[in-house]
């Protein structure tokens, strides 16, 4: 009996003691406790907090906090000395959600807040407390994943109303990131849904979210919670919805539909919680054309699926299925992150089409604004004598291999395209290979290897007999498509692109055989300078649509970059150009005269040749097309006149050499091709 008595007794005192608590914080005044929490903070921190405003706890009826006109200082480094300032902060919860959860939150008010997040040059950030670098934990055993089983969410909010919040985020080197909070209201409303309504704005950019999350019974058991979310940054706007469920170890996501313009997305999986979860996505996407996802691509419809495996080093792009149009793209991707990134993958399309990407031929071309000065110097050469990315290389392994049985372009059309890109150490390897619809192959084998700060590029190209389609025309039948043969064969070293070039050795030799070409498309796939230069050596080409090729052939011999011209002849049923000099790619200075000779059967007119002797000069980064012996400039393909009577002489006495066929001569001069390896 006297043990009853006695623990009645501690019972009675005990509630007395907690009775005489709870009354003493809901009544008396805390203020004199802020310079114990100050130093309590500080002390565990390193960080100095200071509240200036009131501090109010109560305990009954229902638990709430209040704190106004507080601030936490900086890191030692910081650019400023305060961290973080807070204004007002206020909260009420309910009692027994604190004993049996979830943790309900009556009211909550926060107002005029700023933050301040950076990171200085030795990678810490400045919300690091205690020593710390900033850094999240890195280990499993440092995160506690819990149980697969429904956690549901740890807190419910009936109502908040948050008020000027700013953040801004720095790094060094680096743009600010700003973001400011306007606005965010959370209520209930009678179907016990959480409605979310919150304003503010990104780098200047307005952003805005409306949501709605329930019911109440489903946060609570975090099962079955019906999701409905509208985004808004700048000029993007979506709506997405569907079921989540919340579990201990990841977020489920069912039958969640995400539209945007007219683009539909549907999205399955589980996103896992935690540095080391894994997650896994299956998305499926479609809609009726891909410019409106961006204006600058073309209108056609599209559809694409995949499934995206994310762990924490590693993501895997698998079983992915596109269709754009008349394309397609299938295949799998992964990425590795460790000490260095790793991109490998597989793709395959029976056709690709790359047309409809290009610019509209309706379309006018747009002028290049007139360069200035500076811009003139940045681009005095083609090959720039910046070095070569030889950190960059070395961080990332990459091995991508594709094969498109047929790749469209335009009139363009190859068949069996394999293409494999390797990067191991710092070296590259690309090998390419394709055949042309109407025969002809071409085989490509570039490598690039890199030893400290220098690298050794060995460029093997070959290709045979291809009737590539890039200069006859929409209505060229196969047999006027020009056969075209390509040997590049040349080896440098340098630590970066001038240098590479400058120490060239080698050979270049390319060739066209008979066939047509429309010469409105000179200037499309050449340039300007290359469709002036069409248009000085061949003068029918103003007038004419077509012009019937014999031969095209440029054999360039190169030591240490200096490429001496062994062969150059343009031939057409009209007209015949021969060429010599050289190309410096040392200085890219360009020394090539031309001799232009008229072909039997053509009526030769004073203005018909300008002159039989064009040079062009000038460097590859500023070409420029002059009359040899009188020095007078071309421009936009007419030559200035300099006397036609003359001209009209010579024209007549290089008449014999021009009758006469010299394609074969000229091939057998520089070499020819040799045979293409199987």
């Amino acid at each position: 009996m006297f043990i009853i008595r006695a623990l009645k007794w501690i019972v009675v005192v005990f509630a007395l003691v907690v009775i005489t608590g709870v009354l003493y914080l809901s009544f008396a005044d805390l203020n004199w406790m802020k310079p114990r929490i100050e130093s309590a903070v500080a002390e565990a921190t390193g960080r100095e907090l200071t509240m200036n405003g009131n501090f109010d706890l109560d305990i009954l009826p229902t638990p709430s906090i209040t704190i106004e006109d507080v601030t936490f200082s900086n890191a030692d480094w910081g650019s400023k000395p305060v961290m973080a300032d807070i204004g007002h902060l206020s909260t009420e919860v309910s009692l027994w959600s604190l004993l049996f959860g979830p943790v309900r939150v009556l009211n909550f008010h926060l107002r005029d807040v700023d933050v301040l997040l950076e990171v200085n040059e030795q990678e810490e950030g400045n919300w690091g407390l205690g020593g710390g670098d900033g850094t999240a934990p890195s280990s499993a055993e440092e995160y506690d994943s819990g149980s697969s089983a429904s956690a549901g969410l740890p807190i419910i909010i009936e109502f908040a109303e948050v008020r000027n919040i700013k953040l801004m985020y720095r790094e060094p080197e680096a743009e600010p990131l700003v973001a400011s909070l306007e606005s965010l209201d959370i209520t209930t409303d009678d179907e016990k849904y959480t409605v979310i309504d919150s304003s503010g704005q990104v780098n200047d950019q307005p952003l805005t979210m409306a949501a709605k999350l329930g019911p109440e019974q489903a946060l609570a058991s975090g099962t079955g919670i019906q999701a409905d979310l509208a985004p808004a940054y700048g000029k993007y706007s979506l709506k997405a919805g569907g079921t989540l469920r919340v579990g201990a170890k990841d977020y489920r996501l069912q039958e969640w539909l995400i539209h945007y313009k007219d683009t539909e997305t549907h999205l399955n999986g589980q996103v896992g919680r935690g540095p080391d979860a894994n997650s896994e996505l299956s998305i499926k996407t479609a809609g009726p054309s891909l410019a409106s996802l961006d204006p600058g691509l073309p209108a056609i419809p599209f559809e694409a699926a995949l499934t995206a495996k994310l762990a924490r080093e590693h993501l895997v792009l698998d079983a992915i299925e596109t269709t754009f149009g008349k394309s397609d793209i299938s295949g799998k991707l992964e990425a590795h992150r460790g000490d260095k990134t790793a991109l490998s993958g597989q793709l395959q399309s029976k056709q690709l089409d790359l047309t409809p990407f290009a610019a509209d031929k309706g379309e006018a071309a747009e002028k290049p604004a007139p360069k200035s000065d500076q811009d003139k110097q940045e681009s005095e050469f083609v090959f720039v004598d910046e070095p070569l990315p030889f950190e960059t290389l070395d961080r990332m392994d990459l091995d991508i291999e594709s094969n498109i049985d047929q790749l469209i372009f335009q009139n363009l059309v190859l068949l069996d395209v394999a293409t494999r890109f390797e990067l191991k150490d710092g070296n590259l390897h690309f090998v390419n290979r394709y055949a042309g619809p109407q025969g002809g192959r071409s085989v490509s084998d570039i490598t690039l290897t890199t030893s400290s700060q220098t690298a050794k590029l060995d460029m093997d190209v070959k290709m045979r007999d291809l009737r590539a389609n890039l200069l006859s025309g929409d209505a060229a039948k196969p047999s006027q498509i020009p056969p075209v043969g390509i040997t590049l064969d040349i080896e440098s070293t340098g630590s970066s692109p001038r240098a590479l070039a400058a120490s060239a050795t080698g050979r270049l030799l390319v060739t066209q055989g008979k066939g047509q070409v429309e010469n409105g498309l000179m200037g499309k796939f050449s340039g300007d300078i290359g469709a002036q230069l069409f248009s000085a050596l061949n003068p029918f080409s103003k007038e004419e649509e077509f012009t019937n090729l014999d031969c095209t052939i440029v054999g360039l011999e190169i030591n240490k970059g200096k490429a001496d011209i062994t062969g150059m002849l343009l031939q057409t049923e009209k007209v015949k150009a021969l060429g010599e000099g050289d190309i410096d790619l040392n200085t890219e200075a360009l020394n090539i005269k031309f001799n232009t000779q008229p072909r039997e059967g053509v009526g030769i007119t004073a203005d018909m040749f300008v002159t039989p002797y064009v040079k062009l000069a000038g460097t590859l980064a500023s070409p420029s097309i002059a009359l040899n012996k009188q020095g007078a400039l071309l421009s936009a393909g007419a030559a200035v006149a300099t006397g036609g009577l003359s001209v009209l002489a010579k024209g007549v006495v290089d008449r014999g050499s021009g009758e006469k066929d010299s394609c074969e001569a000229t091939l057998a001069e520089v070499g020819g091709h040799p045979p293409l390896e199987k």
